[in-house]
């Protein structure tokens, strides 16, 4: 399975917004296979929890939760034991891409 720009995106976010190089800070991004999906999970020290928005339709960044959005079958962040937080979406295995239908909806449902 190669990496589309919607897997990318997420994994980029993380970097640039929710670890600090200076601290020594990592990322971490698990990809697996279950109940017919892949699951990405990318991580972060950070805590802030992203929030979906509408760009311009000029600006250069500010659509990656909507892209998760758009591809996912379901997604949500879920905080983790120590610190940070972890951006968790299914891709359905051969069949239909997503709707939006996440706990993390762009949508706000």
């Amino acid at each position: 399975m190669r990496p589309r720009a919607r897997d990318q995106r997420a994994g980029t976010n993380a970097v640039r917004h929710g670890a600090d190089p200076r601290a020594d800070e990592v990322v971490e991004v698990v990809l697996w296979s279950a109940d017919g999906h892949y699951w990405l999970a990318v991580s972060d020290p950070g805590h802030s929890v992203p929030i979906a928005v509408r760009p311009a339709p000029g600006a250069e960044s500010g659509r990656g939760l909507l892209l998760v959005d758009a591809y996912a079958a379901a997604w949500g962040v879920v905080p983790r034991p120590v610190c940070g937080k972890a951006v968790v979406a299914g891709l359905r295995v051969g069949g239909e891409e997503g709707g939006g239908r996440g706990a993390g909806s762009a949508r706000g449902e």
